[in-house]
């Protein structure tokens, strides 16, 4: 714990800034959404028997 307020000792408002300051950092980490090569393959693939299928 920190001492925010400057004040000598850890008291309930230094406690809840501590909480407040973790919480909020835990909340920046948030996963990507990640498409690979083999999705994009799949899906140029998928489109173009689609034109085929259509054409034919």
């Amino acid at each position: 714990m920190i001492d925010w307020n400057g004040n000598g000792k850890i008291d309930p408002v230094d406690v809840g800034i501590s909480i407040g300051v973790e919480s909020s950092q835990e909340g920046d980490k948030k996963p990507t959404k990640r498409t690979g090569c083999l999705t994009s393959v799949l899906i140029t693939l998928s489109i173009l028997a689609l034109i085929l299928i259509w054409l034919l």
